[in-house]
């Protein structure tokens, strides 16, 4: 079955935050070095990931293995990383232990994992004007108390936890913009499971800001806006037309229009700054 594009999960957001940004990345196969935050994020998910691995298997990791894990991870990455400054790395490297560390105590036992870092094969979607072939990898499939299947995933950086949204008081996981993500990894675990996922998604936010605070918080109906409704077209038919239409419009005005996050950004017509 002939495709007109492939869409990575983790790439889905930015397709709609700057298609431009996109298209230089996952098209033309423009790449720029990983920086800090990214690279802290990856570290921690290493971490992180075996200690529910083994858990999941039966075993009693320790923490410290996990952190060790967390550690060489953010110190001998795979790619090239551009740090602001040897200051921002150390400091990077004691949010990561203590995230790593937290996770471990006080969220991994909250958690039935069914699979870790699942790879998940590639699923073709019909759309109005042609197969898109979804790819990504799952960070977690949780199984909640009451037996459902559900997706989590682990956000961090940042403004990745909140504190006082919405008028509480408690410190609460940002789901803003994750929906597509979940949406996707959704879709993506259902099919290789073969089952319906109807727990809700959810985000696991580890905050790489000042208290380094770890939230968790719910989202609901990760699908509709992906697959719309007899009404409205959905995000993915949206994804469609850019791709075979090879239009992919730029947004200056997006958070991300820079040279640190926009591979493209010197040779871009558009660029806001």
């Amino acid at each position: 079955m002939k495709t007109i594009g492939t869409i990575r999960a983790s790439s889905c957001i930015g397709l709609f935050d700057c298609a431009l940004s996109w298209y230089y990345t996952n098209i033309k196969g423009i790449r720029s070095p990983s920086n800090g935050l990214s690279a802290t994020g990856t570290a921690i998910h290493a971490g992180t990931a075996y200690f529910d691995e083994a858990r999941m298997n039966g075993e009693t990791p320790e923490v410290s293995a996990a952190v060790e894990i967390t550690i060489d991870a953010l110190n001998n990455p795979n790619e090239e990383v551009q740090w602001d400054s040897v200051k921002m790395h150390r400091e990077m490297e004691l949010k990561a232990i203590k995230l790593t560390t937290r996770y471990c105590i006080e969220i991994a036992p909250t958690r039935e994992y069914v699979a870790v870092e699942l790879h998940c094969p590639p699923l073709n979607v019909q759309t109005k004007y042609g197969v898109i072939k979804l790819t990504g990898s799952t960070d977690r499939i949780r199984r909640t108390e009451d037996r459902r299947l559900g997706i989590s995933d682990l956000k961090s950086g940042k403004m990745a936890v909140k504190v006082g949204f919405e008028d509480h008081e408690e410190a609460v996981a940002s789901t803003a913009n994750h929906h597509i993500q979940l949406g996707i990894y959704t879709l993506l675990a259902e099919e290789a499971a073969q089952t319906v996922f109807d727990a809700p998604a959810e985000i696991i936010g580890l905050s790489t800001g000042r208290n380094a605070t770890i939230a968790i918080s719910e989202v609901e109906d990760v699908k509709t806006a992906l697959l719309g409704t007899d009404e409205v077209d959905g995000m993915l038919d949206m994804a469609g037309k850019m791709l075979k239409e090879g239009f992919f419009p730029p947004n200056p005005r997006s958070i991300l229009c820079s040279k640190k996050y926009c591979a493209g950004y010197s040779r871009c017509p558009y660029k806001g700054k």
